[in-house]
């Protein structure tokens, strides 16, 4: 049936052949991962640890698990070499590395590029994690530019391995910001996160506390939508 499809679906459905789904453990997540196959990618993102490594174990061999590892809720190198230790031993070889919303960092690390030269330094000969960094198309909080954040991604991708973008509900604004990233020299693909079914008021509570303005608006612009979606043309070579 490929012949009658229309090329910006089959464009779509190639995008999302190597989907990664994003889940938080909690009193729902069985039924939510209930839908996906063996081995299909899940990141899980939550700022306890503990959560996460009891989440893993507990279902260790079922899927490809990302965790998120935020670097404003990590204590100290010590801590670190322990979680990708245990992280290594269920099998993960693969990583989200962001700085998280926690306001006052817990530990030594204020952001991602120091807690990313520590993982450099305790994987070596040791571990080979893959790893994902965050994209802000609409930019961050604990960002002062965006001249910041290119600077930022240009030292990380002597780590990093891929970009994942943050909420952002305009196809033409990711569209703007892949190609600002490529004329800054930052050359890691670029993967685009997609906001699926979510409570709308729980989700505009976590867009204005991130300060995104323009998602925000967004959302209560569309409080009648039952998904959001990201659509449009993506240039192939933005997605390795």
């Amino acid at each position: 049936y490929n012949s009658i499809i229309h090329p910006n679906v089959m464009g779509l459905l190639e995008l999302l052949h190597d989907v990664t789904y994003e889940i938080i453990p909690d009193t729902e997540v069985h039924a939510e991962l209930s839908f996906l196959k063996q081995n299909d990618k899940v990141a899980i993102a939550n700022h306890n640890l503990i959560d996460v490594l009891n989440f893993i174990e507990s279902e260790t061999g079922k899927y490809h698990f990302i965790p998120h590892i935020q670097a404003r809720s990590m204590k100290d190198k010590a801590e670190l070499e322990g979680l990708l230790e245990r992280l290594w031993n269920y099998d993960i070889d693969e990583i989200f590395v962001i700085a998280g919303d926690v306001e006052k960092p817990t530990g030594i690390y204020e952001g991602t590029s120091q807690l990313l030269e520590d993982i450099k330094e305790v994987s070596s000969g040791r571990y080979d994690f893959k790893i994902g960094v965050a994209g802000y198309p609409e930019g961050h909080p604990y960002l002062k530019s965006k001249q910041e954040e290119f600077e930022n991604l240009r030292k990380k991708q002597a780590t990093a391995d891929y970009i994942v973008t943050q909420i952002c509900f305009s196809s033409s604004d990711l569209i703007k910001y892949a190609k600002r990233l490529r004329k800054q020299g930052i050359d890691l693909p670029i993967k685009v996160g997609i906001q699926s079914i979510y409570d709308e008021k729980r989700l505009a509570k976590f867009v204005q506390k991130i300060g995104i303005k323009k998602s925000l608006r967004f959302i209560k612009n569309n409080r009648s939508m039952a998904i959001l979606t990201v659509s449009g043309f993506f240039e192939k070579t933005f997605y390795k």
